[in-house]
């Protein structure tokens, strides 16, 4: 091999090891693919333990503390009132399926 070839083969190796070295230490480096990054997860915020809304008069800042409500789902259950169950919400309030409402039941009171 030509000497040009073993420096250039060289440099090539450095440069990978070296890239290695800093994405394993989290620094990023413009031969670090964006894919190798680690990105936070974002927080979400429960209720408070113990945390109860009536469906049926909870205010939308309340309803809004259940996890999975959005603001448009709590305008829709809002417009929609009164609810008997968890049936009927289901079948009133477009957004809110039966898996969800399972997750949300903890929340509810009706």
């Amino acid at each position: 091999m030509k000497r040009s070839a073993h420096i250039l083969l060289g440099l090539l190796t450095a440069v990978t090891l070296t890239g290695t070295a800093l994405a394993a230490s989290g620094t990023t480096t413009a031969t670090t693919p964006a894919t190798t990054m680690k990105m936070p997860k974002p927080t979400v915020a429960l209720p408070p333990a113990g945390f109860k809304v009536n469906v049926n008069t909870g205010s939308a800042a309340d309803l809004l503390k259940v996890p999975g409500l959005s603001q448009k789902v709590v305008d829709d259950l809002i417009k929609n009132r009164p609810f008997k169950d968890q049936a009927e919400l289901v079948k009133k309030v477009r957004g809110i399926g039966p898996k969800n409402v399972l997750k949300m039941a903890p929340y509810f009171t009706y």
